[in-house]
């Protein structure tokens, strides 16, 4: 399970409800797991002889019942804490390699951590993955514009020298010149 409904009488609630008016229920829920929960709630149109709000209920042949299911994005408690080792191997037709320690805080959250690990074949090749990010349209007064001009210009440049440049590139950053 993902969660815990603390057990209660009336975590099944049956209750008149009229035309136009609201109720609020509680529930004490716990999370037992981190990530993107599923809560499913379930409401039902029953038949029944009591009179509810001086009448009769009406049950319709239709839509006697609704579910609304909310995601709900369970994080860790405690301050994220992020730690990169970048390096750069030029193996020049030999094997190459690197041992990166992974040591864990002792207090870390448990079920919290994650390792990623991305390999590419170029120099530029995470300024490529973020193109968008580094090719963007210039606005705002000079100083602001000049700092978005340098990196159009170095992207260009290296693209063209690395055969890499397209023309839907050059166009697009040429525009934003």
């Amino acid at each position: 399970h993902e969660y815990q409904l603390e057990s209660r009488a009336d975590s099944q609630i049956s209750s008149c409800l009229c035309a136009n008016e609201a109720k609020t229920y509680h529930w004490n829920i716990t999370a037992v797991k981190l990530g993107h929960i599923n809560f499913t709630i379930s409401t039902k149109i029953l038949d029944s002889n009591e009179p509810c709000g001086g009448q009769k209920g009406f049950v319709p042949q239709k839509g006697r019942s609704d579910t609304l299911i909310k995601p709900v994005l369970v994080k860790p408690e405690g301050v994220l804490v992020e730690k990169t080792h970048s390096s750069l191997l030029c193996p020049k037709g030999k094997v190459a390699s690197e041992s990166v320690s992974l040591d864990l805080p002792v207090d870390v959250v448990p079920d919290s951590t994650k390792a990623y690990v991305t390999v590419l074949g170029d120099i530029m090749g995470t300024a490529l993955q973020n193109l968008d990010g580094l090719v963007q349209m210039p606005s705002g007064c000079g100083e602001q514009n000049m700092v978005l001009f340098a990196p159009i210009i170095y992207v260009l440049q290296y693209l063209e020298k690395a055969g890499l440049l397209t023309e839907e590139i050059r166009s697009r950053a040429v525009g934003f010149l």
